[in-house]
């Protein structure tokens, strides 16, 4: 009897390695899939945007205020997108950016969305 607990467990053991890989590809693409997921709000504000960038401000932010005085010195276009309204959204922008204030700021003139950060690097940006 103790021969075949032991077979059984050598066999169990050799179906856990062989499982091990596998799982852990499915976990690493689930894992993929959800932050892909929590950044689609984000992406698809920033895709149909037609201005030059998309800022996500809240109340009252002098520096939300600083970056919009900054685009529109140099005469460039912006969306605006309030998250006091929309804490769903403004845990994405953070977990896509790992930003937490605002203002949020990509410039979107070129292919793909680029993250410029606050208004402090906008100014330095630009």
């Amino acid at each position: 009897m103790l021969t075949t607990l032991s077979k059984l467990m050598a066999v169990l053991v050799k179906w856990t390695n062989l499982l091990e890989t596998p799982l852990k590809k499915i976990k690493q693409a689930l894992m993929k899939v959800g932050h892909s997921l929590a950044f689609m709000p984000v992406n698809r504000l920033l895709k149909r945007s037609k201005k030059d960038f998309v800022m996500f401000t809240s109340n009252w932010c002098p520096y939300c205020t600083k970056a919009k005085n900054i685009l529109g010195a140099k005469k460039l276009s912006f969306e605006e997108h309030n998250l006091g309204n929309n804490p769903n959204l403004q845990m994405a922008v953070v977990q896509m950016t790992g930003h937490r204030t605002v203002p949020a700021i990509w410039d979107i003139r070129g292919e793909e969305p680029v993250f410029v950060g606050g208004a402090d690097q906008l100014q330095v940006y630009l």
